[in-house]
């Protein structure tokens, strides 16, 4: 990643977008808890499940997984800031790690993406179940000048997201909407 481009992640920073302002609060916690559920009975107790985590932050899911005694996960964080030493950098808009995973979480991060279509298309193909937030526009509660601020690149209702991921070929296993309305969290399958 070249000078420019870290100028521009350290302004988002300053200016609170990538929400790392946020990152600490209860509803990032219980979020990332409720995705997790979504794994239960998709693993054998004490299967060896390689994760990927897009967008990974501090590295929530692996301390929440640790916590609920998933001792056989082989964990991979993938942040473009990374805030430790075991993650690693990934602009996502620019490429995207091609690595095979059991699962991918991406919590937070879709609605940075330029491309949705081709970062989902690109993940389904090198994950069989896919666990994703996402900060749905059917509340209406986010102005345009809030998602600029916010530095998102698309806010969608919940029914066009959807459409996207039945036009890529993505089933929906699993849905449920948090905070208050705001996010909701789905397990996809190829």
């Amino acid at each position: 990643m070249d000078i420019i481009n870290l100028f521009h992640f350290f302004i988002r920073f300053k200016n609170g977008k990538f929400s790392l302002k946020n990152q600490n609060s209860d509803k990032w916690v219980n979020r990332s808890k409720v995705a997790i559920s979504f794994m239960n009975g998709l693993f054998l107790p004490n299967e060896k499940i390689k994760v990927g985590d897009f967008g990974c932050g501090d590295m929530k899911i692996k301390k929440i997984l640790s916590e609920l005694n998933y001792h056989n996960v082989l964990y991979s964080g993938y942040d473009c800031m990374p805030q430790n030493k075991d993650i690693q950098l990934a602009n996502f808009n620019e490429k995207i790690p091609d690595e095979k995973f059991d699962v991918i979480f991406s919590m937070g991060l879709l609605e940075y993406l330029d491309d949705l279509e081709f970062f989902l298309n690109f993940i389904k193909n090198n994950a069989e179940n896919i666990i994703v937030s996402y900060v749905i526009a059917d509340s209406e509660n986010y102005s345009d000048e809030e998602i600029k601020i916010k530095g998102w690149k698309n806010h969608l209702k919940s029914h066009e997201l959807e459409a996207i991921f039945t036009k890529i070929g993505l089933i929906i296993q699993k849905s449920i909407i948090v905070d208050n309305g705001l996010t909701k969290i789905y397990l996809l399958k190829i």
